[in-house]
């Protein structure tokens, strides 16, 4: 009695072996619809796949399967992210695909993620099928300087007042035109 098996289906990339081996029978020859003569064979491809098996006693049998292969989801996180941001900001990432189950490297499973700081974000999507696809982002967040000038003033006729932005090191435009750390 020769089985392959029910027709079946399975993700791209996935090693997917055919069995045509009977159990306690001498078998003199194996032929399949691919020219293969071996008990086992790989379906590399989606088709249909039939074996012919001869005992030595001249017997034959005879077994066919059909074999789809379901693509593995593409995930796109979009382009790395460098950007300049404030205390508090965050970046939102999307895995860009429906109807799916989502694993992140922090066991997140949402389909969007808010990251507040630089590193590196994996995601593992699952499409209704049990095939995967993965994307990695990098995130880097510089940080936008902190200026304070100090609360609102009142200065007198003739009496000069310094406003320092701080952050040597940094280039400055102030609204006068100026182009240093401090003005008066």
């Amino acid at each position: 009695i020769l089985d392959l098996g029910n027709d079946t289906a399975y993700c791209a990339g996935t090693v997917f072996m055919l069995d045509a081996q009977v159990a306690n029978t001498n078998i003199a020859t194996y032929l399949w619809n691919t020219a293969a003569t071996t008990p086992t064979i790989t379906a590399s491809a989606a088709g249909t796949y039939s074996v012919r098996v001869v005992g030595t006693n001249g017997c034959v049998a005879t077994d066919t399967i059909n074999v789809h292969i379901n693509a593995n989801p593409i995930v796109n996180l979009g382009p790395d992210v460098d950007k300049c941001v404030d205390a508090g900001d965050v970046e939102f990432i999307d895995a860009q695909y429906p109807n799916a189950f989502y694993l992140w490297d922090n066991n997140y499973n949402g389909s969007i993620r808010a990251v507040d700081r630089s590193g590196t974000y994996y995601v593992r999507v699952t499409d209704l099928n049990g095939c995967s696809g993965t994307d990695t982002i990098l995130v880097n967040f510089r940080n936008n300087p902190l200026v304070n000038l100090g609360n609102d003033t009142i200065v007198c006729n003739a009496t000069t007042l310094e406003l320092n932005a701080g952050n040597d090191g940094i280039s400055y435009n102030w609204n006068t035109g100026q182009t240093t750390r401090t003005i008066t």
